[in-house]
């Protein structure tokens, strides 16, 4: 990976500007999706969504919070790994008509259900009473069937920045960034969080079956192309008048000297800055404009609820706001020049073109042994894919 994608100055070069004060850094990368049944996008109108994973280095608070990781997608993804490896422990039929999922205490089922071929020693002995709960003296576990995920991020865990994986994947509610200059709010979600780098993979590729956009009453789900990386950074932005969360970043991939057709279509520029606002999960709004449903709204902890207050949306202060599935956010065009308002804090670290080093993370998350290295030409080339 180049350096970790993370910018060379540290954390007191910009606390010490009285204008900005650095919330955050990392890396980010933009994902697009095509249409279900468009094999390759050629054009704006054959992609389907587009996609910002942010992962954080370095933070103005070393510890950050995030949501518990047995809620929304990140606990749907950690029950089915624990249903894998339950059914391999205690070599449950695979074929029996509904899937357990392991829970803790009793097992309960929301429905009859025929359990049979269980062949360790420990589940011989089972009662069903009235279709509606399967006991047995000898198992403390609780089995619900799965359901797939209806809720969104909530309770509290404590990630380490710097130290453990954190990983944000957010849904844009257009196709595209906005423009420089441009005055309308664009909306976004956030759909995962996760401190599993495979829970990421599942989402861009097809081993998640879910469509984040269902086509004609199927479910489709494309592989994800990787169509930009670089280093961004969360900034506490001063003026006379109000303060403000900044969300900037600057590409390594595609270089200068590719094309950028994919990028300029959806408005990828080279470097931008946005204002990143979070709305408050409990006042009304247009959930239904970014796709997310009132069932996966977010449900903070009391202390960040307390800093939103009554206001509809509030500056993205801390990150730790961004730390819980089904947040929305929106992003506004920021005006700023780049250079100017950081410096070298947000320099970008370049790369040999000769050798087309592709970083760690969209090898691992976009390319794999089922996957085709034409996928990432987006990101390489700068060319549709």
């Amino acid at each position: 990976m180049i350096n970790n994608g993370l910018p060379k100055a540290g954390l007191a070069e910009i606390r010490d500007s009285t204008d900005y004060e650095l919330q955050e850094k990392g890396e980010i990368y933009f994902f697009y999706k095509p249409k279900a049944g468009v094999e390759n996008a050629a054009t704006k109108e054959d992609v389907q969504r587009l996609y910002i994973v942010l992962r954080p280095e370095e933070a103005e608070h070393r510890v950050e919070e995030k949501q518990s990781s047995d809620s929304g997608k990140e606990g749907k993804y950690k029950a089915k790994e624990e249903d894998i490896e339950f059914h391999k422990t205690h070599k449950i039929d695979q074929n029996a008509p509904h899937q357990l999922r392991p829970r803790g205490g009793d097992m309960e089922v929301e429905q009859e259900v025929e359990v049979r071929s269980v062949v360790t020693e420990d589940l011989q002995d089972y009662t069903v009473h009235g279709g509606l709960k399967i006991t047995n003296e000898h198992m403390h576990r609780k089995f619900v069937p799965y359901k797939g995920v209806a809720e969104g991020g909530h309770g509290t865990e404590r990630v380490e920045i710097g130290k453990k994986p954190l990983f944000r994947y957010m849904v844009m509610g257009r196709k595209h960034l906005p423009l420089p200059h441009h005055t309308s709010p664009f909306w976004g979600y956030v759909e995962l969080v996760t401190t599993n780098p495979a829970d990421i993979r599942k989402v861009l590729t097809d081993e998640d079956t879910e469509s984040d956009t269902p086509a004609h009453g199927e479910k489709s789900n494309p592989i994800a192309r990787p169509v930009g990386e670089g280093v961004y950074s969360l900034v506490r932005h001063h003026t006379a008048t109000r303060t403000s969360t900044h969300l900037v970043y600057k590409l390594e991939h595609p270089g200068p000297h590719k094309k950028h057709e994919p990028q300029d279509a959806l408005h990828i520029e080279p470097q931008a800055s946005f204002v990143l606002q979070i709305k408050n999960p409990e006042q009304p709004g247009p959930a239904v404009s970014t796709g997310i449903g009132s069932k996966r709204r977010a449900y903070l902890p009391a202390h960040l609820q307390g800093k939103i207050g009554s206001r509809r949306f509030m500056p993205a202060d801390p990150p730790d706001l961004l730390n819980y599935e089904g947040v929305e956010f929106i992003l506004l065009s920021a005006h700023d020049d780049i250079d100017s308002e950081l410096g070298n804090e947000l320099r970008s670290h370049g790369h040999d073109p000769l050798t087309m080093e592709v970083p760690d993370l969209i090898e691992y998350l976009a390319v794999g042994p089922r996957h085709h290295k034409h996928l990432i030409r987006p990101l390489i080339e700068g060319q549709w894919a």
